[in-house]
Parts: C-alpha cells; sequence; structure tokens
C-alpha cells in the first residue's frame, strides 16, 4: 500500500519501486512466490506508467 501511495500520489515512482523489490525479495525468502510476483507485477506496472523500465 505505501508503494501505491508513494509511487502514484506522491510521483516517487523509484522509492515505489525499490520498497517493491524488497518486498519480492523477502517473500521469495518465505517461499511466497505468488505474493513475490504480484509485488514484482505493480512494479513493473508503476515503471511502465512513468515511463521508466
Amino acid at each position: 500500500m505505501a508503494a501505491l501511495i508513494e509511487g502514484r500520489s506522491l510521483g516517487r515512482t523509484d522509492a515505489a519501486r525499490a520498497r517493491l523489490a524488497e518486498g519480492v525479495r523477502r517473500c521469495e525468502r518465505a517461499g511466497l512466490t505468488e505474493a513475490a510476483g504480484v509485488l514484482a507485477a505493480l512494479g513493473d506496472r508503476l515503471a511502465a506508467e512513468a515511463g521508466t523500465s
């Protein structure tokens, strides 16, 4: 939720993507591959909306 607010409302896409990437790593370490995929997809979508990769 914080990454969505940070990326969309506050315009801090890079910080939001970093937050999501850390969430992906934590989920992967915990064996939560589906959750990691959801967070990774959200990061990709934020990047696309911002025009970055």
